[in-house]
């Protein structure tokens, strides 16, 4: 079996921000292209008889020349003889209609279930990701049963179920119409009659769209259907959402004509820049930093000071003699050549300990810690 290189999982070319880090040059041409490909690797392994069953994402792999790999074969659905050796998992959002909410275990699946879980794949790669079931709806239903209501979220028919597409979604007239056919066949009531398009369908449709694929007049990285009348993607750009960042090959300008952005730009300029001087001469610390500092070069010998406030249990010896206190200031220095300063009681503390406020102990005395 060859190594896989140069492979990433297929949601990282039609999901637009992993699109971006994975196929960063990837437009619209380069995700049908590979959308064909795809098709074509299944209809192969449905010519031999076989299913790939737990169709998903994590399982088809593409390169950066849009070549299609299938991984995880293990899971296929293999006829040998009169003996089928059954696929028993699969992932809820590539389930067609009639299996959501039942058991694999035990279930010899069909062809027809193998095209819905490709028709998902092939719209998400056309659709920017988005899922056919995913769309606007306000009704009970959780995900898994819009997908079991055949509650498909595009096309004439979607407003009879409820639903509407997802904000920033492509229309299904950026598509030629046979080709969105074919998604009508896959994912409306009746596909589960084995009336899902077939992959060798897909593959012609798929590759009748390509030459028909044009780049737009004003960003480069922009492909699309040229019977789409207008670039969708300018179009969806001007509502918030770019989703070919980066795409084009050249650098691409453009004039801003609204009066209104000219407006606020005239008044920008007419704004009076204040000047603030500034000497280092008159800058002043807040606070005066107490004793010598070492030079900042001078790392392994820096000292560092901090002023803490002690607990009331706390017992302090000056002089030999012992001194209670109440929340007196004090620095604690580290010691600079990191030597064993410890005090009782402290284990590994490596401090030395400064009055900041000696109040409280006798003038001319100096003092040390232990907790």
């Amino acid at each position: 079996m060859p190594r896989l290189t140069n492979c990433q999982p297929i949601q990282h070319l039609y999901n637009p921000i992993q699109r971006l880090k994975s196929f960063p040059k990837a437009g619209w041409r380069f995700q049908v292209h590979a959308a064909a490909n795809l098709a074509a690797a299944f209809d192969e392994v449905h010519k031999t008889g076989c299913l790939v069953g737990d169709v998903n994402q994590s399982n088809v792999q593409v390169s950066t020349q849009a070549l299609v790999t299938l991984i995880d074969c293990d899971s296929f659905q293999v006829k040998a003889g009169n003996k089928n050796y059954l696929c028993e998992v699969g992932v809820p959002h590539y389930t067609p209609p009639e299996l959501q909410g039942k058991s694999f275990a035990g279930a010899a699946r069909t062809e027809n279930h193998d095209r819905f879980g490709l028709a998902v794949l092939l719209f998400q790669m056309l659709y920017v990701g988005k899922h056919p079931y995913s769309g606007r709806y306000n009704g009970p239903d959780t995900f898994e049963e819009l997908i079991a209501h055949y509650r498909f979220a595009h096309g004439p028919s979607a407003a009879t179920w409820q639903m509407k597409p997802p904000y920033f979604s492509p229309s299904y007239s950026d598509i030629p119409p046979d080709l969105f056919k074919l998604f009508r066949r896959a994912f409306e009531r009746g596909s589960e009659r084995d009336n899902r398009p077939t992959a060798g369908e897909w593959v012609m449709g798929l590759q009748a769209l390509q030459p028909k694929i044009i780049n737009c007049n004003v960003d480069d990285g922009h492909n699309y259907w040229n019977g789409a009348g207008a670039c969708p993607w300018c179009r969806l750009a001007k509502s918030g959402m770019e989703y070919y960042t980066g795409v084009a090959s050249g650098t691409v300008s453009f004039n801003i004509l609204d009066p209104k952005l000219q407006e606020v730009i005239r008044r920008l300029k007419a704004v009076e820049r204040i000047h603030f001087p500034f000497k280092i001469e008159s800058y002043r610390a807040a606070i005066n930093p107490v004793g010598k500092r070492p030079l900042p070069e001078i790392e392994d010998q820096r000292s560092q000071e901090v002023e803490v406030n002690l607990s009331c249990s706390s017992i302090f010896y000056a002089d030999g003699i012992q001194h209670g206190c109440r929340n007196s200031k004090f620095e604690v220095v580290r010691d600079a050549n990191c030597r064993d300063r410890r005090f009782p009681g402290q284990r590994g503390a490596d401090l030395s300990v400064r009055f900041v406020d000696r109040r409280e102990l006798p003038a001319g005395t100096s003092a040390a810690a232990s907790r």
